[in-house]
């Protein structure tokens, strides 16, 4: 068995945010208020909610938008989390895919134009995929002549920054996931920040309905996080991967999932995220930097990222490149298997429009893993891999 096998994602848990975590267990209402606190300070915004995931956050939003509007319809990229979706189902709204555009996996913004004049629309969601800055400000812009709230998905751009502002303050209205694979996990869990006031009330009511996290729950969540940072490590990673039972890195669609608060024992494991995420945004942040120019990247400033995004010339490119990053362990792997429009549980609703570069990308698109666990040794292995003549050169 190897000795190092390199997992595609981490955000690696110390043992001081475990003991975070237990003190947040014993206390949660003050690890819940202090870490609220700390995300309203930092991000410099006026509301802030902790939620059970990001997925419920996005939905929670939603719900709170539909009860001030009979609107609804909510454009989303059509290349994105399968999450996204299943939450704009759960809120009891329609989903409007728009297209994308190759280069910078942002809308393709003037089908947004598009999408916008065929009829009302509730709200966009403008993502940052993989953690790669989407152009909020101009997708806010076509918005405000229609009355359209933004909403920004920095689910998987947590911590990150685009020109000195925060992701996550770009928008009307915005969430974050702290899931597995995100820049910092707790497990799951999730937040909704605000500076809206109308938006703020929607949400409070909202907020104020759900049910706090029961302590044996909190336990088991923390106790998982504990395992699965162990499992994440390069040189017992290789246990889990090898056992198809598990389904790592498999994408599925649902919407049966919970809705609730985030418990305190997560929110203990958030505590002085600014100076944890720093740490390993620096991490992540070398990595891109001897990874890129190897590399067709969006063409956007990716300075730091959750995965570096590798657009192929063709799937078979891109099966080869994985299928060789697996057989050296180097934690290449494809992403999202289709657009939005191809997930089988949305084809009757969303009909047979066709979204050619989102559905192209979904073929093409492989991702590089630059997280803190990522050697020197690995990027090496990978600068070899992807630097042959035939190789991503175009």
């Amino acid at each position: 068995m190897t000795l190092r096998w390199l997992p595609p994602v981490a955000a690696p848990v110390t043992l001081t945010d475990i003991g975070r975590g237990i003190a947040g267990l014993v206390r949660p209402q003050r690890a819940l208020a202090a870490t609220v606190a700390e995300l309203r300070a930092t991000l410099g915004v006026e509301h802030a909610w902790l939620v059970s995931s990001g997925r419920a956050a996005l939905t929670l939003i939603l719900q709170a938008l539909a009860s001030r509007s009979d609107r609804t319809r909510v454009v989303i990229p059509a290349y994105t989390c399968y999450s996204v979706p299943a939450a704009i189902v759960r809120a009891g709204l329609d989903v409007v895919p728009c297209d994308i555009d190759a280069t910078t996996l942002d809308f393709a913004f003037q089908d947004l134009e598009a999408r916008l004049k065929e009829g009302p629309v509730l709200c966009v969601v403008a993502t940052h995929l993989f953690g790669v800055p989407a152009d909020v400000e101009r997708t806010r812009r076509l918005c405000e002549s229609h009355c359209v709230v933004v909403v920004e998905d920095a689910a998987q751009a947590f911590g990150f920054k685009c020109s000195e502002r925060w992701f996550g303050t770009l928008g009307d209205v915005s969430f974050f996931s702290f899931g597995r694979g995100k820049t910092l996990s707790t497990g799951g869990g999730g937040a909704i920040v605000c500076d809206r006031p109308d938006i703020a009330d929607a949400i409070e009511r909202k907020y104020s309905q759900l049910r706090p996290q029961s302590a044996l729950k909190g336990l088991r969540l923390l106790a998982e996080v504990a395992v699965t940072s162990l499992l994440l490590h390069p040189s017992v990673y290789g246990l889990p991967a090898r056992l198809p039972c598990l389904g790592l890195g498999e994408t599925t669609y649902s919407t049966a999932f919970p809705i609730g608060r985030l418990g305190g024992g997560q929110a203990g494991l958030l505590r002085r995220w600014p100076d944890r995420i720093a740490r390993m945004n620096k991490a992540r942040a070398r990595a891109v930097s001897a990874l890129v120019p190897l590399v067709s990247c969006p063409r956007v400033a990716v300075q730091v990222c959750l995965r570096l995004p590798v657009v192929c010339r063709s799937r078979e490119e891109r099966d080869g490149l994985c299928r060789k990053g697996v057989g050296a362990e180097l934690g290449i792997s494809p992403m999202y298997p289709g657009a939005v429009s191809q997930i089988p549980e949305l084809r009757d609703s969303l009909g047979r429009t066709r979204y050619p570069v989102a559905e192209s990308v979904a073929e093409r698109l492989l991702t590089l893993p630059v997280h803190p666990l990522v050697s020197d040794a690995d990027l090496q292995s990978m600068a070899r891999l992807l630097s042959r003549p035939d190789v991503l050169r175009y």
